[in-house]
């Protein structure tokens, strides 16, 4: 790293914070409403002087930015990041009032040139203080291995408005105040990955470089094609998977291959086409087990039968015809290439067993890793691993997936899940959503 001539000058700031307790409240304090809970709110106050003028004269006009961490690396905890901005009085003072209790990054700058970043972590005293002095600004700098002479990229530090555009020949370099920061490089278009690069330390007056990339850092990752094999109708988690699949498909992260119920119910097929149809992705294969099977199946007569799936294949459009669960696997792993499929099992293994039995070489070719919703930690069987008819040596499904599966299994104690519920997010969703249907 290069140190680089800077101007000596030094600018001192003092900030104030003043926090506004729920009984006894500081000026400029109060308490504001969230989602029917008052919420702790405080005032940040301080003043900006420039200590090379004579008498260290108040810095008029210099520019303050308030932001609350959650902006630092999205919203967590608020409805959304709180960001405030101001400027200093001719007296160099400012002051913002309502802010929600909270750790927040403070921002003071006059140009490109000098700058002070703190973070302020309020404690539960009404009145906190801050000092320090505006040094020389440092900056991030890097250079994008740019894929194509069209792309736009553009460099921004979480927590403060900053941000600067990729030359075309891929460098940049956004000056920063003296912290720590998470710097995220991103396409306009967002046709290319984004990247982010956090506990990023950037010093007074020095240039700080982000490590070297490469052109394949910035290409989409590729979705990764997935088989789903459930058992809905015999419970809602499997609806409320299924909106969750489609959401991760949605970002591009997954690519649903097709899917298949190991449920007796004859209209768990007609209702995974529908929520499909719903979701935009009719074209998802639907596999059904033949009714004979169905009627053999251990859920068949299963209590915890959910009536939504009756509901939903009366109530919304959907596939005429269904192949068998082990046909719609085949014809999409033949399709697939080698090495790349994730098959997700949140029932019995009975479709995953009897597609092992019917082409065990194309399972051995095709699927990457099977994903196991099953049995206890660190022992222990639950129905699914109970449940499961097989055939021939192994008459229990899940015996016989452990002694042939080819590849790599990866089980999810039901522990994992235990207690968590599902399904309130759906009433924010559409009305109409058979997802959400299915649970009303």
């Amino acid at each position: 790293m290069k140190r680089r001539k800077t101007d000596k000058r030094g600018v001192s700031l003092a900030v104030t914070v003043t926090a506004c307790a729920l009984v006894a409240c500081q000026p400029g304090g109060g308490r504001i409403a969230g989602g029917g809970i008052e919420t702790e709110t405080i005032t940040i106050a301080g003043t900006v002087t420039d200590p090379a003028a004579a008498g260290a004269k108040p810095a008029a006009g210099a520019r303050i930015a308030i932001r609350s961490v959650e902006f630092l690396q999205g919203p967590r905890t608020l409805p959304s990041p709180t960001t405030r901005d101001t400027l200093t009085s001719a007296q160099g003072s400012f002051q913002v009032t309502g802010l929600p209790r909270s750790e927040y990054a403070v921002e003071a700058t006059r140009g490109d040139s000098l700058g002070w970043f703190r973070r302020i972590a309020p404690s539960q005293s009404d009145l906190a203080s801050l000092q320090g002095a505006l040094e020389p600004m440092g900056a991030v700098t890097g250079r994008v291995p740019m894929p194509e002479s069209a792309a736009v990229f553009y460099v921004q530090a979480y927590g403060i408005a900053r941000r600067a555009r990729v030359a075309v020949d891929g460098g940049f370099s956004l000056p920063l105040a003296e912290g720590e920061y998470v710097v995220r490089l991103a396409s306009e278009s967002g046709k290319y990955l984004s990247l982010e690069f956090p506990h990023l330390k950037i010093a007074a007056g020095l240039a700080t470089a982000i490590p070297n990339l490469s052109p394949d850092d910035l290409l989409p990752k590729r979705a990764v094609p997935v088989l789903f094999d459930n058992n809905l109708a015999t419970g809602l988690d499997d609806a409320v998977a299924m909106a969750v699949l489609h959401a991760l498909a949605d970002n591009g992260e997954i690519r649903i291959l097709a899917m298949a119920s190991v449920s007796g119910s004859l209209t768990s097929a007609p209702s995974l086409s529908a929520i499909n149809n719903w979701y935009g992705r009719p074209e998802i294969a639907v596999g059904r087990r033949s009714e004979a099977t169905a009627r053999a199946s251990d859920t068949a007569a299963s209590p915890d039968h959910y009536p939504y799936d009756d509901y939903l294949a009366a109530h919304y459009p959907h596939a005429d015809s269904f192949p068998t669960p082990v046909e719609a696997y085949r014809t999409a792993l033949q399709a697939a290439e080698d090495s790349s499929v994730t098959l997700i099992v949140a029932g019995s293994l009975s479709n995953a067993y009897d597609l092992l039995v019917a082409d065990s070489a194309l399972v051995a070719r095709k699927i990457k890793r099977l994903v196991a919703l099953g049995g206890v930690y660190p022992s222990g069987l639950d129905l699914n691993f109970k449940g499961g008819l097989g055939g021939g040596p192994w008459p229990n499904a899940t015996a016989g997936v452990l002694d042939r599966w080819p590849g790599s299994i990866t089980f999810l104690g039901t522990e994992l899940g235990k207690g968590v519920a599902t399904g309130s997010c759906l009433e924010e969703t559409p009305a109409d959503n058979p997802v959400r249907k299915a649970a009303e």
